[in-house]
């Protein structure tokens, strides 16, 4: 994972390519445990990318919830500024959610 043990696109994506390299390397070179070493990053860094996606889609869910809540309590209320900062939380929210979909 990333530096701050939060998992991380970019981390995964670097890991992946690094350990695909690493492997086709090994296979060239007629290197096993070099191959599998390679496997193994790449491996790694597919999961990280997965949970780090995975992460960015769930807080993107709780922020559209979050924020369709609030604008309709905004609307319920009156309060235009409730209403107008729950409409854009929801957006937010969809936002994050349709990239790591």
């Amino acid at each position: 994972m990333s530096s701050s043990d939060e998992p991380s696109k970019t981390s995964g994506a670097t890991k992946s390519t690094l350990g695909a390299v690493k492997e086709k390397i090994g296979e060239v070179l007629n290197s096993d445990r070099m191959a599998a070493e390679g496997e193994a990053k790449r491996e790694e860094g597919k999961a990280e990318k997965g949970a780090a996606e995975t992460k960015g889609y769930v807080e993107g869910a709780i922020d559209k919830v979050t924020g369709k809540v609030k604008h309709m309590t905004g609307t319920l209320t009156g309060n235009e500024r409730m209403e107008a900062e729950g409409k854009g939380r929801k957006v937010k929210g969809d936002v994050k959610k349709k990239m790591n979909e």
